[in-house]
């Protein structure tokens, strides 16, 4: 104790203040650092014995998260300090740091960005140390850093909102201590994240392995390597597939303020070494001033590996033009990382001058040649400079080609705007090898092009060109195309095409329905298909988008009307056997598309033909034409036309079920048209003029002069109207007009709709015996020297006569037909007028009244065809001033029925009336004829024949002079098969005689001649019995016998059976012959011989 006691106290201060000021000073300094040491120890002592890891994590969790806009989580964070003094290690398990800047945004922009935007980053084990002594300093000094699992998200909303910007309301502008680390390394793969809102792009890095090491000299720098993998997509489009790269070289600091540069930092991209330098700033924002990278000789099929910007259909393109790239990237601008959208980078490409090998359709390589290709890429900054790429202008030349190509795109990392400029020629053959797409068309030909196309190309992935403009011109010179497989040739000897437009969006639908403004014309246009050839000469053709300004593309199925104008100087059509040539003096066709609901269709569409000529080969016909004109319209209509159901008339149905059990042609006139046709002809106005000043028609089949004149016709869907018509076949002249309507309900209506007709011909003169003669001349020079009406028009019975032959029931028809002369043999009729009805399947000519050298005929006649079971003939006829002797020479047929007329003269008038029924086999039914006939005759005279000159003596009637007769008045009729003569009374001189009796069919006969009044004093009578054709004379009685009658009913024709069709073809046979008998043209007027 007495060691530590002080016995001098006085002694002890005379000695301190003794020494010298210095020493004092620092004595007492150490006094007091040692007391400041002492006191710090037992301080630190303390805070290490209470700040355990629980307190020092729940303080960091707590006070960071107070301090910036992010919540904080970190687990178990210790430190050491007395063992590593004076560096403070720390190690934390795990970090997460989740970003408050985002809180409260619209609901709306929430849902738009990522799900995990609040996500900033998080780590695995964290370790570190820092110099406490030199942070005193504030110089960062850092040493052994490690970091596991490190998780980066950055996401920017806008331009002022990110969740990265945790600090920014506690920026302030002092200076950025610095900051020095001896290494730093991430241990297991980290992953960093970058996604852009305002340009939906996203970057994702896979960093597999990092670290940096300082360097010794220079001062600040070191030595960073990073490994990893890289993708790039955009609005959800991948542009940059997993792309590897290797990063090794030094890595710089500078402070106040920091920047971090690179100097010819060593690079490997997808397996290609390169070079790069950056610097980058941090101040209040980070910020990217420099960067820029070399690489040379890249494989582009390694790049298209990878880059998607180009779609896969282009790629095999892109490989034969470029064999290898050079390419320098560089920062156009500074880029700030909070900043919408991605950093301004430019690409320099060079492509040096070299081949491009095109396989051809033989396996055999077509090599082009092409100078050297420079391109510009630049990624823009989404804002004002938008991305963009531009190819400087290059050629492609070789064998029969020569084309110059640039090319600019913008918005290339977004929805590409591609703009390419083609100007050159190439021989259409060469064309075809370089597109296989071209090869089937077998094109020859120069083809000189001056084009530009632009077009954009987008939609998620999915490779669309959009926006497709194309502005150009084409010159074909002898131009061919010929597509065999197709059954198609094409040649043009100077063809010149204008066109453009914009194409919205390229799809399946545009293609079918889009069309691009254009202008064409040709010298000469030749086109050969299906055995058929067109030629056109001066031929013009243009389209345009209606009331535009510019030139445009028109999709039909959702734009305004695009209208389309076409005319030509001449035509031929010609074919294997037929030829048709055209040559007008004016064409112009017109037309419109316009959009209706889901698709594109016409609107309207016209045709004008003016002061045309035609001449047609067809077969071994000759048509001409002269001074045609005719115009074409149509349009569609507002509202698509419903047609009314008709229902059929019950005259129409009343016998349905026979029809059913009988053949017969068809009881409506119908027609089956595709649906397609029936909506086009329901939603369409139409109307068709044709006039025609002059033509002929030249055929073996009648071989005479046919010809035509002043023809206008008028037709749309709902009528057709021939205004008039001038037609002549030698010497035969009529003119005609006429309206068929109801058309339109006729070819749409479900339901059989009838059809109305009213035609009226007028005719000057018919020869008959020419056109006959002129008809049998035609048989022999189709069918050959020996040919006959009979080659035609058989003497045999066929299957067709023995059907039905109905009148279609919903034809409603009025013709009216006038004749000023016709001849027919030696007959001459005059003033022929009749009217011809048809109506529920039933004919009626109506006041036929024709004049005659013999007489006049007045006549009705019908065929009824509306009940299959009761097809019947009716006939009202009346014959005025007919002279005998005339009429039967011209109709010596009828006296096979009753020969002895021939003995009359005198004038007669007659009234009969007939009806006939049918079986529906066509078959008459002979026992339904009925007719009752009424004959009036005045100044009649009997010529005594030996016929009846033998009668006349069994009269005791002397001399053999022609007796004059009293008027006669005769009534007969047929029924059940005979011809029943009714007596009637004959007064001449001083005889009275009466007359009387009946024949059949067959030809039995029985007449009687009853002698009332003679100069004989007893009552006689004659007999005529015997056939028609052998009369047997006998004396009987005075009046007439009954028995004998019925002797000629009993035997009435059961076995003999007529077929109306049959009888008429004989009656049409026998016709024509006779009147071909009596013509009297001479072989020269025969147009063919």
């Amino acid at each position: 104790m007495s060691e530590c006691k002080n016995t001098h106290p006085e002694k002890n201060k005379r000695r301190f203040r003794d020494r010298p000021v210095l020493t004092r000073a620092a004595i007492t300094l150490a006094w007091i650092a040692g007391t400041v040491v002492f006191l710090a120890g037992i301080a630190l002592t303390a805070v290490t014995i209470w700040l355990t890891p629980e307190r020092l994590t729940g303080i960091i969790n707590t006070e960071a998260s107070k301090r910036i806009d992010a919540d904080i989580t970190a687990h178990n964070v210790r430190y050491t300090l007395w063992s590593s003094f004076p560096r403070l290690c720390i190690d934390i398990d795990s970090i997460k740091i989740v970003s408050r800047t985002l809180y409260g945004i619209p609901s709306e922009l929430r849902s738009d960005i990522p799900r995990n935007a609040d996500f900033l980053a998080s780590t695995g084990k964290l370790h570190g140390g820092i110099n406490i002594l030199r942070l005193l300093k504030k110089d960062i000094s850092v040493s052994d850093i490690l970091i596991d699992s490190l998780r980066l998200n950055l996401v920017t909303v806008s331009d002022s909102l990110s969740n990265f910007d945790i600090f920014r309301r506690f920026d302030n502008s002092g200076e950025i201590p610095y900051f020095s680390a001896d290494s730093a390394k991430l241990t297991s793969p980290a992953k960093i994240t970058i996604y852009n809102h305002p340009s939906k792009s996203r970057i994702v890095t896979q960093l597999s392995q990092s670290s940096a090491v300082r360097r010794k000299t220079p001062a600040d720098s070191y030595t960073l390597s990073v490994k990893g993998d890289v993708m790039v997509s955009d609005n959800l489009k991948e542009l940059l597939d997993k792309t590897p790269f290797d990063l090794t070289g030094q890595l710089d600091l500078a402070f106040h303020p920091l920047r971090v540069s690179l100097k010819n930092y060593d690079i490997s991209v997808a397996g290609y070494q390169g070079s790069v330098n950056l610097d980058m700033l941090a101040e209040k924002r980070l910020r990217l001033d420099r960067f820029s990278a070399a690489f040379k000789g890249i494989d582009p099929a390694d790049i298209l590996s990878h880059v998607r910007i180009i779609p896969e259909s282009g790629t095999e393109a892109v490989l034969r033009l470029i064999p290898s790239i050079d390419l320098a990237v560089s920062l156009k601008h500074p880029y700030s990382f909070d900043s919408p959208g991605l950093p301004d980078i430019k690409a320099n490409v060079e492509i040096p001058e070299g081949d491009i090998n095109i396989p051809d359709r033989n396996n055999r390589t077509l090599t082009l040649r092409h100078s050297e290709i420079r391109a510009e890429i630049s990624t823009g900054d989404n804002m004002r400079r938008p991305a963009y790429a531009r190819i400087m202008p290059f050629d492609i030349y070789g064998e029969d080609l020569d084309l110059s190509l640039q090319a600019f795109a913008t918005d290339i990392l977004t929805d590409p705007d591609i703009r390419i400029a083609v100007k050159g020629y190439a021989e259409s053959k060469r064309l075809s090898m370089t597109f296989p797409q071209l090869r089937p068309y077998g094109m020859t030909g120069k083809i000189e092009s001056d084009a530009i196309i632009s077009f954009r190309l987008s939609d998620k992935g999915r490779d669309i060109l959009k926006n497709l403009k194309i502005n150009g011109d084409i010159n074909l010179n002898n131009f061919g195309l010929q597509a065999r497989a197709y059954g198609l040739e094409a040649y043009a000897s100077d063809l010149d095409l204008n066109f453009g437009g914009e194409m919205p969006e390229i799809t399946a639908q545009t293609i079918q329905n889009g069309i691009f403004d254009f202008n064409a014309n040709a010298d000469m246009f030749h086109l050969h298909s299906n055995g058929y050839d067109l030629d056109i000469s001066s031929a013009e053709m243009s389209g345009k988008l209606k009331e535009s300004g510019k030139n445009s593309f028109t999709d039909i199925s959702s734009a305004a009307p695009f209208e389309i104008k076409a005319k030509a100087a001449s035509a031929a059509l010609s074919g294997k056997r037929d030829t048709v040539k055209m040559t007008m003096g004016g064409l112009v066709l017109k037309g419109s598309i316009k959009a209706k609901p889901g698709k594109g269709m016409a609107e309207s569409f016209g045709a004008m033909v003016k002061s045309a000529d035609i001449n047609a080969n067809i077969g071994s016909a000759k048509i001409t034409a002269k001074d045609c004109s005719a115009s074409i319209s149509a349009s569609l209509m507002n509202k698509r036309m419903t047609t009314p159901r008709y229902t059929k008339a019950a005259a129409w149905t009343a016998d349905s079920r026979s029809l059913k059990m009988a053949g017969h042609t068809d009881e409506f006139l119908s027609v089956r048209l595709p649906e397609k046709a029936v909506d086009f002809i329901r939603q369409w106005k139409s109307h068709i003029g044709l006039k025609i000043g002059s033509g002929t028609i030249l055929t073996p089949a009648l071989p005479l002069h046919n010809g035509f004149a002043d023809l206008d016709l008028e037709a749309s869907f709902d009528s057709v109207k021939l205004n008039s018509l001038k037609f002549n076949s030698q010497d035969t002249r009529l003119s005609a007009k006429g309206e068929l309507s109801n058309l339109r309900q006729f070819l749409t209506s479900g339901t059989m709709a009838p059809v109305k007709g009213d035609i009226t011909v007028n005719i000057d003169t018919v020869r008959i015996n020419q056109l006959c003669g002129a008809y049998n001349h035609g048989l022999r020079l189709t069918h050959g020297p020996k040919a006959s009406v009979l080659t035609v028009i058989p003497d045999t019975l066929t299957p067709s006569d023995t059907v039905a032959l109905l009148l279609p029931r919903n034809i409603i028809a009025d013709i009216k037909i006038s004749a000023m002369m016709t001849e027919y043999t030696n007959l001459y009729l005059h003033n022929l007028t009749t009217g011809i009805s048809l109506r529920n399947g039933i004919l009626d000519i109506s006041d036929l009244g024709v004049d005659s050298d013999f007489g006049t005929l007045n006549m009705d006649f019908r065929y009824d065809t509306s009940d299959i079971q009761r097809l019947a003939m009716n006939l009202d006829m009346n014959l005025s001033d007919v002279r005998l002797v005339e009429f039967f020479r011209n109709f010596h047929t009828l006296l096979l029925m009753m020969p002895q007329m021939k003995n009359l003269r005198g004038d007669l008038s007659a009234n009969a009336k007939a009806r006939l029924f049918l079986f529906p086999d066509m078959y008459l039914n002979m026992p339904s004829l009925w007719a009752d006939i009424y004959v009036r005759g005045d100044n009649m005279v009997l010529h005594q024949d030996s016929f009846i000159r033998h009668l006349t003596r069994m009269m005791l009637i002397h001399g053999t002079e022609d007796i004059a007769l009293s008027d006669l008045n005769i009534h007969a009729s047929i029924h059940d098969n005979l011809m029943e003569v009714y007596p009637f009374d004959i007064d001449f001189d001083r005889y009275r005689l009466s007359f009387g009796g009946l024949n059949n069919f067959d030809g039995d006969m029985y007449y009687h001649l009853g002698i009332e009044n003679s100069p004989i004093p007893f009552p006689f009578g004659i007999n005529i019995k015997g056939n028609l054709s052998h009369p047997e004379i006998r004396f009987g009685g005075d009046s007439f016998n009954i028995d004998k009658g019925e002797e000629i009913t009993s035997s009435i024709m059961e076995e003999k059976r007529l077929n109306l069709m049959l009888v008429l073809k004989r009656l049409a046979r026998e016709m024509i012959e006779k009147a071909a008998e009596a013509d009297s043209t001479p072989a020269s007027k025969y147009v063919f011989r």
